[in-house]
């Protein structure tokens, strides 16, 4: 007995139809909502959520798992696996990115806050470290003030006139989740391997599937090098001697071989 589809509601199901066709998350959810209005990054968050939610994530894996199972069992299915993998795009999977540092964009460039709750956590952890300096009677640390204002979100690009990072921002390594990947980067991801340095995805070789591709359609003019034969050595120069019945003792018996061969 198979298991009964998920039923999805109406937002579910037209960003799920969007986001089959077109692999994008944020656009997907621009069309489902009609919100189309929405900064990308906020767009792309709240469409990444869709995705996680429980029918949404069957449905994906289910269909999936369909597609994988068919294209394994015809030449076009396996052309388009290849195509998939040879051209899909890595920094879907993971990036390396440059974000902006807490002065970049702080009143003055001065320390910025996430929201006044970060700052009394962090003015009260320093308070007590001072209490306890007093006390042990050792020099106090400056405490920290909100002069730099609030709103610091560590998605924001780096600020080029910041004379703290210099523009350059703080770097920060960035993993996808799997769960959100569109067709060709699911088909790339080859899994999660723990190293002692922490965590590596494992990709598939593109290389290897733009070459496939290549020699499928005869891009690839493979040429086997074949050495040309020897040439035959010529034959050596018999000698007739000179003595007329000699000669013919000779021709008779040169043709009696000949005539054995």
């Amino acid at each position: 007995m198979t298991a009964k589809p998920p039923r999805l509601s109406p937002v579910q199901l037209r960003f799920w139809e969007s986001y089959v066709k077109t692999g994008r998350v944020g656009e997907s959810y621009k069309i489902a909502t009609g919100r189309q209005n929405l900064s990308d990054d906020i767009a792309s968050a709240r469409g990444s959520a869709i995705l996680k939610q429980k029918a949404v994530a069957k449905l994906f894996a289910e269909l999936h798992k369909k597609t994988v199972e068919r294209n394994l069992k015809t030449v076009e299915g396996i052309l388009e696996t290849f195509a998939d993998i040879a051209s899909a795009d890595p920094s879907e999977l993971m990036q390396l990115r440059r974000l902006n540092c807490r002065h970049c964009h702080g009143k003055k460039h001065l320390f910025q806050w996430v929201d006044q709750q970060e700052f009394a956590n962090a003015l009260g952890v320093a308070m007590d470290r001072n209490a306890q300096a007093k006390a042990r009677k050792k020099p106090q640390e400056v405490l920290p003030d909100d002069a730099g204002g609030y709103g610091y979100h560590r998605h924001r690009a780096p600020n080029p006139n910041c004379p703290k990072c210099f523009g350059d921002g703080i770097v920060d390594v960035y993993f996808a989740d799997t769960r959100t990947l569109s067709p060709q980067a699911r088909r790339v991801f080859a899994g999660i391997k723990q190293t002692k340095d922490g965590l590596e995805v494992k990709l598939r070789d593109m290389d290897k599937a733009l070459e496939s591709l290549a020699r499928i359609h005869g891009m690839f003019k493979d040429r086997v090098q074949v050495d040309p034969p020897e040439p035959e050595k010529p034959a050596k120069p018999v000698e007739v001697p000179k003595d007329p019945q000699e000669a013919a003792r000779f021709y008779q018996a040169f043709m009696t071989r000949a005539g054995k061969k």
